[in-house]
């Protein structure tokens, strides 16, 4: 495990105390009459989207449709051209998850919402380039905006690549836009109550880093600024990525109350599903390299060669016994 989820799985005790069947302590209400949900959830997030685009990107983004998507492994992501009309008009489509709006602070959301505008603004305004949708400039025009990418959640990771994540850079662009819209009484009242298990673990540490703490974690790491200069090397292997495991307890400070929202069953965390173990395994003839698949453990003979077929596990944890069974006839 690296120094970053070191750090992270240090400060986050389990949370044993948040049961996914318990029962809430509290009735729930009904939805107040002449309110409307959907549109409680959505135009907030199309006046965020407005504000970010003429404060972030002098108001040059064409407009999207913002979607809901609950997707494990992302908080978010752009597609140009996604929806579009009889008439043929297009519009490129925002998503963001909605299980993270009960366990991360609404600034964390509105940051995501800002990244994959910035993929918008790439794709409109930009150069993608081939290959990865993190490249340099993304990363270039992420930093402009206030947001430092990197690959690990913390200062440090590396700036590009296809898993990309980002830490908001105190008194940067975003910070300040995002204060200001703040002031306007800005909120997400609805979300996802049921977020699985390693989406708490994925949620961060919610601190805000000064260029000067970015700098010196880079410096450390061996990266530098996007632009390639100072020596970076983007081409250095990523480190590790942390493991994702048990729940976690809020973090000291966490302004998200984890325990007491599950103590009143306002959310209820979704244990992580074990993965079952493969139903089939593939096996080689280690001779004319013909594959079947079947069940584990199963000893068969290739008609051709009459050599016994090998699992690839088996090839790759003895490889004497792969050469070996090449090499001799079934008696």
């Amino acid at each position: 495990m690296n120094q970053d989820a070191e750090q992270i799985e240090s400060s986050i005790p389990p949370l044993e105390s948040i049961d996914a069947n318990s029962t809430p302590s509290a009735p729930t209400k009904p939805i107040p009459q002449g309110t409307s949900p959907t549109d409680a959830t959505y135009d907030p997030l199309q006046g965020a989207y407005h504000h970010f685009n003429h404060a972030l990107f002098g108001g040059r983004l064409p407009g999207a449709l913002i979607t809901l998507r609950n997707h494990a492994n992302s908080l978010g992501y752009f597609s140009r051209d996604r929806f579009g009309t009889l008439d043929n008009i297009r519009a490129d489509e925002i998503a963001v998850n909605p299980a993270f709006f009960s366990i991360t602070p609404i600034e964390d959301v509105l940051s995501t919402l800002v990244h994959e505008q910035v993929h918008q603004y790439q794709e409109h305004f930009g150069s993608k380039g081939r290959g990865r949708s993190h490249n340099k400039q993304w990363a270039k025009f992420m930093i402009e905006r206030g947001l430092h990418p990197t690959s690990t959640g913390l200062p440090g990771g590396r700036m590009t690549g296809d898993c990309v994540s980002h830490v908001i850079i105190a008194g940067g662009p975003f910070d300040v836009a995002c204060q200001k819209l703040f002031a306007t009484d800005f909120s997400l009242a609805w979300f996802d109550r049921y977020p699985s298990a390693d989406m708490l673990v994925r949620r961060g540490d919610f601190r805000k880093y000064t260029p000067e703490e970015i700098e010196a974690a880079a410096r450390e790491r061996g990266e530098s600024d996007a632009s390639g200069e100072g020596g970076i090397d983007l081409t250095q292997q990523e480190p590790p990525k942390p493991s994702y495991g048990d729940p976690v307890a809020p973090l000291e400070g966490d302004p998200v109350n984890l325990k007491a929202l599950a103590d009143q069953g306002i959310i209820k965390v979704i244990a992580q599903r074990e993965k079952k173990n493969a139903s089939k395994t593939k096996y080689t003839c280690p001779q004319c390299k013909t594959n079947i698949w079947a069940k584990p453990g199963l000893n068969a003979v290739c008609g051709k060669d009459s050599v016994r077929f090998v699992s690839i596990s088996e090839s790759i944890g003895d490889t004497d016994e792969f050469t070996e069974a090449a090499e001799s006839a079934v008696d």
